[in-house]
């Protein structure tokens, strides 16, 4: 005979085998009964609720199967009672796990969600910015004012800018620049310098302006000493 012990162990793994094998072959949710022929779509039960914090108003929901579960679409909570809570699913979504704000009712931890696609309505989707209207300036420059005339009373008005033009319409060109000549300027020259005439020399023997002429003074270097005269004796 069987000890418990080895039955019970027995019986806890072929449960375990069983509920891996159905995870396993189940992909999507489940339908629930009779609400494929209803108007509203089938109703998907997705999951169970694991954690409710009321402070915040969040659940926080342990989904089965594969299926798209957009952020802004409503779910439904049914607790042991038969009272229903309505949820949001929110973006926050981690594994098997995601969270849905309380929008009405009280859900529980162990309430069963339900999902109905073709009653969502609200889904988030991008919405196109709006324009912004152009800032408004602190200070706006005011409108020009006219000149008026005192005696009349009206705004002076500028006289016509008469249009510059000629006998035949076309404006007046200022005249032609001459064009630069190609011959190459030429040096001015200085006046030319008068001759200096020069002094005369003195002539051999004549002084001239007191002095003795250069002839002279040659002929007094090289002519030996004229000899000196004799004087007859003294008388006695």
């Amino acid at each position: 005979m069987m000890p418990a012990w080895m039955l019970r162990a027995s019986c806890v793994i072929a449960l375990a085998m069983t509920i891996v094998g159905c995870k396993s072959t189940r992909d999507k949710p489940e339908v629930v009964e009779g609400s494929e022929t209803s108007e509203e779509g089938p109703t998907y039960l997705i999951g169970m609720i694991e954690l409710v914090n009321p402070e915040q108003k969040f659940v926080l929901i342990r989904v089965q199967g594969s299926m798209n579960l957009p952020a802004g679409h409503e779910l439904s909570a049914l607790d042991a009672t038969g009272s229903w809570s309505e949820l949001k699913i929110s973006p926050e979504k981690k594994g098997h796990h995601l969270t849905a704000d309380i929008t009405s009712g009280t859900p529980r931890v162990g309430n069963l969600v339900v999902y109905r696609p073709k009653t969502q309505t609200n889904g988030t989707s991008p919405s196109k910015p709006t324009a912004a209207p152009p800032p408004t300036p602190d200070f706006q420059q005011p409108p020009p004012i006219a000149p008026w005339d005192p005696a009349t009373g009206q705004p002076i008005q500028p006289p016509p800018i008469a249009p510059l033009n000629t006998a035949d319409g076309l404006p007046t060109q200022p005249p032609p620049i001459a064009p630069l000549t190609s011959e190459p300027r030429q040096p001015t020259q200085p006046p030319p310098i008068a001759p200096i005439n020069p002094v005369p020399l003195d002539e051999p023997g004549v002084r001239g302006s007191g002095g003795t002429s250069a002839a002279a003074t040659a002929r007094m270097l090289t002519e030996p000493p004229a000899a000196e005269p004799q004087l007859p004796p003294p008388v006695e």
